[in-house]
């Protein structure tokens, strides 16, 4: 037979199913015909079995006659087998998700090595079998190990995922979670998972400022109490969407002092930039309403009282404006 003869059956469109293996299906075909109906008619985990087992097997190193007797004498699960010793039982069936061709030796030996990681479980029961599954399981498995847990994790949205990961992250950077801790809900998924963090950061207090203030002002201690105060004044601070997480996250890092007034009712917002020196960055009563210069003077002559020292803008917003107007005065001068 020519090599153009060859080439012809080689890439015969049934032959095509075993892909980069097409070749070799044809040598094997023809030396065992009887082959022939069990490798053009495999369903896909017959198929993926077969694929598997030339790509990683040792036993497919071997002749094409030794190797024909031993893909018509064994049963697709066996040769699954022999290319992956530990596969459990499911990934036969799994193979039912990964299309309708063999695919890559890359494919087999990712799918190989993840099957040996916390991942398995929801690789051998989720979505679609794919590089790009893989890609996913392997950015899970250097994430928090909490994350590879939940239940359906892997077909979660990647946005969902590094958000996840993200408070992960930041939960445990304040220490406000711990693995003796942590006891999520049997078998949570992520609408669960996100429920029990928002409930820890609720409960998240702010760092105690150097300063006190007197009654009807409070400065407030926790997410919660910043959280109920928005809720009465019907304004960002409450919602968990806008600009409410980052009061939030303010809070807990100390990057805002936050102080209520019951009467007149109002939350104020004090930026830190030295020891007692803050900025009002904002102040507001009821739906985002201004407070009265009478009010503001008040509060203002309370903090006073209260040993501060408030300034109108931030130290790095005074320097520029010095530079905009005294171009030369910040001019280096060694």
């Amino acid at each position: 037979m020519t090599d153009e003869m060859t080439s012809c059956v080689e890439t015969a469109p049934a032959l095509r199913l075993y892909s980069s293996h097409a070749a070799r299906m044809a040598r094997l075909l023809r030396l065992r015909p009887a082959l022939i109906p069990r490798i053009l008619f495999a369903p896909r985990p017959a198929l993926h079995a077969v694929g598997a087992f030339l790509h990683l097997a040792p036993e497919a190193s071997g002749p094409d006659i030794e190797v024909a007797e031993v893909m018509e004498s064994r049963d697709p699960r066996d040769l699954l087998l022999a290319a992956i010793p530990r596969a459990p039982a499911r990934l036969y069936r799994a193979f039912d998700r990964a299309g309708d061709t063999v695919l890559s030796q890359s494919f087999y030996t990712r799918l190989t090595a993840l099957l040996d990681t916390p991942m398995a479980d929801q690789i051998l029961t989720g979505g679609y079998l794919s590089e790009e599954m893989f890609d996913k399981a392997e950015s899970l498995l250097a994430m928090d190990p909490v994350i590879v847990g939940l239940r359906g994790i892997l077909t979660c949205s990647d946005s969902a995922i590094e958000g996840l990961a993200t408070l992960f992250a930041f939960l445990r950077g304040h220490g406000a979670i711990s693995d003796e801790s942590w006891h999520p809900p049997k078998e949570a998924g992520l609408p669960a998972m996100f429920r029990r963090l928002f409930s820890i950061l609720d409960s998240m207090k702010a760092p105690k400022p150097s300063f006190a203030v007197t009654s009807p002002l409070r400065i407030l201690a926790s997410v919660a109490e910043l959280r109920a105060v928005g809720a009465r004044l019907q304004n960002c601070v409450e919602r968990n969407r806008d600009f409410g997480p980052q009061h939030w996250i303010n809070l807990v890092n100390g990057t805002m002092v936050y102080i209520a007034c019951e009467e007149p009712p109002f939350l104020a917002a004090l930026e830190p930039f030295a020891p007692g020196v803050y900025v009002l960055e904002e102040l507001a009563g009821p739906n985002n309403e201004p407070v009265s210069s009478d009010d503001q003077m008040k509060f203002l002559a309370a903090l006073r009282a209260a040993g501060l020292v408030i300034v109108k803008q931030s130290p790095a917003r005074a320097l520029t404006s010095i530079a905009d107007r005294y171009p030369t005065t910040l001019r280096r001068t060694d």
